[in-house]
């Protein structure tokens, strides 16, 4: 079972940064993850998650503006379905 622990924000009333790990006891296998957040339209918003320091904002970013381009939204959609069908989240992580 993956566990997320998470520290203490860090920022402002407009924008924080929370950092954390995900770990699974069974294999060792651990992540530090970095949570970028903003409030807009007066809700907080997960701005960007960085994995082991990977951007995934701007991984996806530069992995779909073309799709986009060419295909615009429906292809997009298209694409994310399919990855989500072969990535199925089978148990979310236990927050700690």
């Amino acid at each position: 079972d993956w566990v997320l622990a998470l520290e203490p924000a860090h920022g402002s009333c407009q924008a924080a940064r929370v950092n954390g790990t995900l770990s699974r006891a069974r294999d060792g296998m651990q992540y530090a993850l970095q949570f970028s957040l903003r409030v807009r339209d007066g809700r907080w918003r997960i701005d960007d998650v960085v994995v082991d320091g990977v951007g995934l904002a701007e991984t996806w970013r530069r992995r779909f503006e073309p799709l986009a381009r060419g295909r615009g939204v429906p292809g997009v959609d298209v694409e994310m379905r399919r990855l989500a069908a072969r990535y199925p989240l089978t148990q979310p992580p236990t927050l700690r």
